[in-house]
């Protein structure tokens, strides 16, 4: 009896989220809420939300992943105790309801920046990963 190799069907991310966003709380709420409240460049907002999604979705912390401080804080604050990492340097913003301004993501090995301005958080995700690779890392647990 022969039989039927299966078809394996891409899932994207976006979607499963948004079926299963009851049993995550709030944090994937607000976050599909900021992607559709999105209108400009559509494709780099998706891969945003679905990287920063990933680690909501595995029931891990997402602050140990993807960092963000204010540009007032010294480097040393900024970097400390973070191994491995995406950093968004925000905007000093006074305004409460405005959404804050990214001008810097950067990459962080070993509480040191190792590369920044870094285009956009893929872009950083990615380079945090080859790092890894390229220096034969392994993953914090």
């Amino acid at each position: 009896m022969l039989l039927k190799k299966q078809e394996l069907k891409y899932q994207d991310p976006l979607q499963l989220y948004r079926a299963r966003k009851g049993a995550f709380g709030q944090e994937l709420e607000d976050l599909l809420g900021k992607l559709d409240k999105q209108t400009s460049d559509m494709t780099l907002h998706r891969r945003q939300a679905a990287l920063e999604g990933l680690p909501i979705f595995l029931r891990e912390n997402s602050k140990e992943l993807f960092q963000t401080c204010k540009e007032t804080n010294s480097e040393d604050k900024q970097t400390k105790g973070v191994q491995m990492g995406v950093l968004a340097v925000l905007e000093d913003d006074d305004a409460p309801n405005a959404q804050p301004t990214v001008i810097n993501i950067a990459v962080v090995l070993e509480e040191s920046i190792v590369l920044a301005d870094l285009p956009d958080l893929p872009t950083a995700v990615a380079y945090l990963f080859g790092l890894m690779y390229a220096l034969n890392m392994e993953c914090p647990k």
